[in-house]
């Protein structure tokens, strides 16, 4: 008996540990997941297999699936639609795992109905273009068609309705519905690219793009980015100088090639550019594909589509933003092609969910062009505005309220990357205070550093320090309307000497109240203009030098605005200067 008892008391704990042991492996074991895809326009009486995968093929596993009502039936793997125009959520489940996907259905096709297709361009060794079939006028890239085509010229996706040019030439693919409707030729028109030519040749702009690609590199973020690119309207060295300013405290980037046409977009997509992943790409191109390279309409719209192909195919979660080509003042002939150009190109966009055209070219008018091209820097705003009245979502990014040192080359101009200052979020526009130092370590011919107050007209109202003899000595200049005076032969005309090999260092001090500025260098008062900006308004202070190697640092600034009592504090041991001079004619005045 008592063998027994502990025969069946061992008994009862083996078969215990047993099912404790296979419970815990059952809790431990990972069976992988189960993913189905969604079903879409599944016509009434017809049927379609459910694509169910398992991440792990060693667990599949018989799936049970349930919905509610009557709008479809499930026979093993395969789902029939029986009412039209439902949205179904159906749950798929195994001993192991659970997945939901959505059969949604259309009514049935009748002979009475209409296919259609545009013609498409594709491009071999480009990304597949997209397709549009319609019914009856309506899109239906929803729905599952048949295509019948040369499989040795083309490569069809029938479930997204794309193409691949595999050979050049016009093929012909037919598209059909079933249920009786009347199948539909259409034509894929496969072009063969040369890269060979003069258009692809980026050799005269490839340094910059190496510094945007830096730029990238130190301040862009994949997935978060806004990148405005394109031709000379969005280049920040000459054109959109304020872009920055503008987009103060927004995650942007302005990389605008001045001249550059779609190819050379097109060998960056293929290079640097195409391996980055922008939130973003805002857009302005074409102008001198037509004015520079003399393009045909069919031509233009031919380079621009394929640019944005492969645009979208290196970019494929990144939203496009597309300004028509904007209208120059001249050339009637070519100002009618642009808009037949910008027209297709309008259209062609409109069947695309992932690019959106702008058309500022109806509203860019002549009186608005500083140069018969390009628009003034004010009538940016008719970019900016268009934008805005789109769905783009530009990300915020923190900007620091110190201010950052400004470092320029001795091979820069004037205009390259002039250099808004930025403080507390906002530009320093009128009543503020600015300090720093400036070390001057390198200059070449006709070298000089100046701080500009007028945004739209960069060059007309500027403080200078200027060595126009190229002989080391930098006099106090300054352009006042635009009328430049470089100080040579003025008596008690401030200068400073850079020995080379040596670094000149100066202190400086630049204040502006009621659009009136003085500026001052090492302590001492050198210059002051009344009516800064020649028009009474307050533009954004600008930073640029040319031919000059140098450091602008240990910025600080107050502002009316943002620091009230520090403002006035500052303002203090120039109110007396400021209060002189402020009722004199508009002009510059040495102190």
């Amino acid at each position: 008996m008592k063998r027994s008892h502990t025969f069946g008391v061992m008994l009862l704990f083996s078969v215990l540990f047993l099912t404790c042991f296979n419970a815990c492996r059952d809790e431990e074991t990972d069976y992988g997941t189960l993913a189905i895809e969604d079903i879409t326009a599944l016509p009434v009486g017809e049927s379609r297999e459910i694509k169910a995968s398992f991440s792990k093929p060693e667990f599949v596993e018989d799936i049970v699936y349930t919905f509610k009502g009557e709008d479809i039936s499930i026979e093993g793997n395969v789902v029939y639609a029986r009412n039209a125009d439902k949205t179904v959520m159906v749950m798929a489940e195994t001993s192991h795992h659970s997945a939901s996907f959505t059969v949604k259905t259309v009514s049935a096709l009748t002979s009475d109905d209409k296919l259609t297709m545009e013609n498409v361009n594709a491009w071999v060794g480009y990304p597949a273009s997209q397709m549009f079939p319609k019914l009856n006028g309506q899109d239906i890239s929803d729905r599952l068609l048949g295509y019948t085509y040369d499989k040795t010229k083309l490569e069809i996706d029938a479930q997204t309705h794309t193409v691949k040019a595999l050979e050049p030439g016009r093929h012909t693919v037919t598209v059909s519905a079933g249920s009786g409707i009347p199948s539909f030729i259409f034509f894929v028109n496969a072009y063969e690219v040369d890269k060979s030519g003069e258009k692809y040749n980026t050799s005269p702009y490839d340094s910059y793009a190496k510094e945007l690609e830096a730029k990238w590199k130190a301040d862009g973020t994949d997935a978060v980015t806004t990148v405005f690119i394109g031709d000379s309207f969005f280049d920040v060295r000459y054109f959109w100088t304020d872009f920055y300013a503008t987009y103060w405290g927004k995650d942007a980037l302005c990389f605008g090639i001045s001249s550059a046409t779609s190819y050379d977009w097109e060998v960056y997509l293929d290079g640097w550019f195409g391996r980055i992943q922008p939130r973003n790409v805002v857009m302005h191109i074409g102008t001198n594909n037509i004015y520079d390279d003399f393009e045909s309409e069919e031509e233009a719209v031919l380079s621009l589509q394929r640019m944005f192909v492969l645009m979208h195919g290196r970019m494929p979660a990144t939203k496009v933003y597309y300004f028509g080509i904007s209208q120059r003042n001249y050339d009637a002939e070519k100002i009618a092609l642009v808009a037949r150009v910008n027209e297709q190109m309008k259209s062609w966009c409109e069947e695309r969910d992932w690019i959106t055209y702008m058309d500022t070219p109806s509203k860019l008018t002549a009186d608005m062009l500083r140069d018969g091209i390009h628009p003034k820097l004010e009538y940016y705003s008719v970019f900016t505005d268009e934008l805005a009245r789109t769905d783009i979502n530009m990300a915020d990014k923190d900007m620091p309220d110190d201010m950052s040192d400004i470092t320029r080359t001795v091979g820069q101009l004037i205009g390259d990357n002039v250099s808004p200052l930025m403080y507390k979020g906002a530009p320093l526009a009128d009543h503020y205070v600015l300090e720093g130092k400036i070390d001057m370590t390198e200059a070449g011919s006709n070298p000089h550093l100046c701080f500009s107050f007028k945004t739209g007209d960069y060059f007309a109202y500027r403080m200078l320090l200027w060595d126009a003899n190229t002989e080391g000595l930098f006099r106090v200049g300054y352009a006042y309307n635009g009328q430049h005076v470089n100080g040579i032969g003025e008596e008690n005309v401030p200068a400073y000497r850079l020995t080379p090999g040596e670094t000149l260092m100066l202190d400086f001090k630049l204040a502006m109240a009621d659009n009136n500025a003085c500026l001052s260098i090492n302590g001492e008062p050198v210059l002051f203009f009344v009516n800064a900006t020649g028009t009474g308004t307050h533009e954004s202070l600008g930073i640029s030098t040319e031919h000059l190697g140098c450091r602008v640092h240990a910025l600080t600034a107050v502002t009316q605005k943002a620091d009230g009592e520090e403002y006035e504090k500052a303002m203090e041991p120039l109110r007396e200067i400021m209060e002189t001079h402020a009722g004199k004619p508009a002009g510059a005045y040495r102190l």
